[in-house]
């Protein structure tokens, strides 16, 4: 068998050489000092033993940026607690620029509680631009933490406030004052249905210059009486087409006139005069009317006979308000004669006679009554009571009365009775109180 060796002579016989030794290679220590540098990537990592390379064995500065490659040292190459602050320098300095820190190199999880304080935050630094949309909560705003002093003027305008979000819950006592309530700015569509009721209202906050003309009507008024109007509050020409019952009413005089009336009076009581008595000081001097079951217009005075006769002829004002239906005259001789009467009597005359065909010329005092026109059929004693409160009668029972007797009114008048009766009873609805002129009309 041919050894290899005798075919590779065979081969290059022809370039045959001597074998030469080896260099002597001087002995050598890996001390970091006099070791010969190795060749390039002659050490791998699978030529290193675990724990191989420490800190012990790398000299300071031995490992610098430019020896590694990127991205060659990885968080899952650093062990935990392995790079401390101590051994972040730059320049002398720990490394806390933002230039010096990449991007996303700092995240919440990196940051303690607490940790990023008022102090370390410059002015401006956080600015709308930063935070992000619903980043800031009201779960992390303190209570009180966000003052007026702290918003600009104008800074909250209703877009930036959701629906509901300012509810009544949310607002302090007071913390709404007139001074931050613009004129116009609450109008009647922005107040619920008797949101504003009297337990709501300062004495004294609604004065007569708030207001309008015409803006309080008879509808918008319940009952008044006495004890809501205070001495001088009201004055004749403010009470109209309506009715007003009081228990004590002063009129002053003004001008020649105090008081006008276009209907019937009724009462109870006397119709009195009373003066300051003119003989006794201190003391009150009283007449009252004389009163009768009818309405009765009077006229009297003095005259003479001539030869036994008189014609009495009566003012023409005195005829014109007088019906000649029911007309009595009364005459007084003031002369010696045979006696006095009345041989003619009408509205317009009476002629005054001497008895026994005498002809004095005698002087008398006559007396003459009639009715006033329009007032001979008046009844004085109508069906039902008299339409006048009584003493403990309830003011719903004296309302009722009162309907009633309107209402017996427009039927006696005639005509379309249901539609007068049920434009009555509309206003009486509206205002309880009310008279009007087209129900009650004088016979």
């Amino acid at each position: 068998m041919t050894k290899l060796s005798d075919e590779i002579k065979k081969v290059y016989e022809n370039e045959e050489v001597q074998d030469q030794p080896f260099p002597e290679v001087p002995a050598h220590t890996h001390n970091g000092v006099d070791s010969q540098p190795l060749a390039p990537q002659s050490v791998g990592s699978t030529q290193l033993k675990e724990n191989a390379v420490s800190a012990g064995n790398l000299m300071d500065l031995s490992v610098t940026e430019e020896k590694l490659a990127a991205a060659a040292v990885a968080t899952s190459k650093i062990k935990d607690d392995a790079v401390t602050a101590a051994k972040v320098y730059k320049a002398g300095s720990v490394i806390t620029l933002s230039a010096q820190i990449a991007e996303a190199v700092i995240i919440t999880a990196h940051i303690q509680d607490l940790a990023v304080k008022w102090a370390k935050i410059g002015n401006l630094e956080v600015g709308n631009s930063k935070i992000m949309d619903a980043a800031i909560s009201r779960g992390k705003i303190q209570d009180l933490a966000v003052d007026n002093a702290k918003i600009e003027n104008e800074t909250i305008t209703n877009s930036k406030i959701g629906l509901l979000q300012v509810g009544n819950s949310r607002i302090m006592d007071a913390a709404i004052s007139t001074a931050k309530i613009q004129d116009l700015a609450v109008g009647w569509a922005e107040l619920a249905n008797m949101s504003v009721g009297n337990s709501k209202i300062m004495n004294a906050a609604i004065s007569t210059a708030k207001i309008q003309d015409a803006a309080i009507t008879d509808a918008e008024i319940g009952w008044l009486n006495a004890g809501k109007i205070t001495a001088g509050t009201m004055s004749a020409d403010r009470v109209w087409g309506g009715a007003l019952y009081s228990d004590y009413v002063h009129i002053r005089m003004c001008g020649q006139e105090a008081l006008n009336v276009a209907g019937n009076i009724n009462k109870t009581g006397w119709s009195n005069f009373v003066i300051p008595h003119p003989l006794q000081k201190g003391k009150l001097l009283v007449y009252t009317a004389p009163e009768a079951a009818e309405v009765l217009l009077i006229h009297r005075g003095s005259d003479k006979l001539i030869n036994g006769e008189r014609v009495v002829t009566f003012p023409a004002h005195f005829q014109a308000v007088s019906d000649p239906r029911k007309v009595t005259a009364y005459v007084t001789a003031r002369d010696d004669c045979n006696g006095l009467f009345v041989k003619e009597l009408d509205k317009a005359h009476m002629l005054v006679k001497e008895c026994a065909g005498g002809s004095s010329n005698a002087a008398f005092d006559f007396f003459v009554f009639t009715i006033r026109e329009g007032a001979f059929d008046k009844e004085f004693e109508p069906d039902g009571e008299l339409l006048l409160q009584r003493d403990g009668e309830s003011n719903e029972s004296f309302r009722e009365r009162f309907r009633e007797y309107r209402i017996k009114q427009i039927k006696k008048q005639g005509g379309d009775i249901e539609k007068k009766i049920a434009e009555f009873n509309k206003a009486w609805q509206t205002t309880p109180a009310v008279i009007n002129e087209q129900y009650v009309q004088p016979k």
